[in-house]
């Protein structure tokens, strides 16, 4: 099957493959890889990162922009890491206590959920 040339889509990509420009691919989850086009076809792509060769299925893909090597508000990511930084830990970094308005530490929260009930015969089993 042969791609279209013409659809801007595909013209972005195989321009950054043919140039080899690393690109910033965001994910319906959230999730940032960043990388080089290798290839793609209708339904992937291929991301060289760092980390090895990723393949993505485009329908998991919300954005894809040129890498302008800055980090966006917040931080995050799936860049690449300074050596030496230690195993990446997701959720968990410095956090500032949580305090009452008279400066005392608060309890943690803890949220505690119900399960729901399976019932027989009322198509939820």
């Amino acid at each position: 099957m042969q791609l279209d040339d013409t659809n801007p889509q595909n013209s972005f990509l195989n321009t950054t493959r043919k140039e080899r420009k690393r690109v910033q691919v965001y994910l319906v989850s959230g999730i940032r890889l960043v990388g080089s086009i290798e290839s793609f076809d209708a339904f992937v792509v291929m991301l060289s990162t760092p980390g090895g060769m990723q393949t993505i299925y485009k329908r998991a893909i919300s954005t894809i922009q040129l890498d302008t090597g800055t980090r966006p508000p917040g931080g995050g990511g799936g860049g690449a890491r300074a050596p030496g930084s230690g195993p990446r830990t997701p959720g968990v970094g410095p956090r500032t206590p949580r305090v009452t308005s008279d400066g005392n530490p608060q309890a943690p929260l803890v949220v505690t959920r119900k399960r729901r009930s399976m019932v027989p015969g009322s198509g939820n089993e």
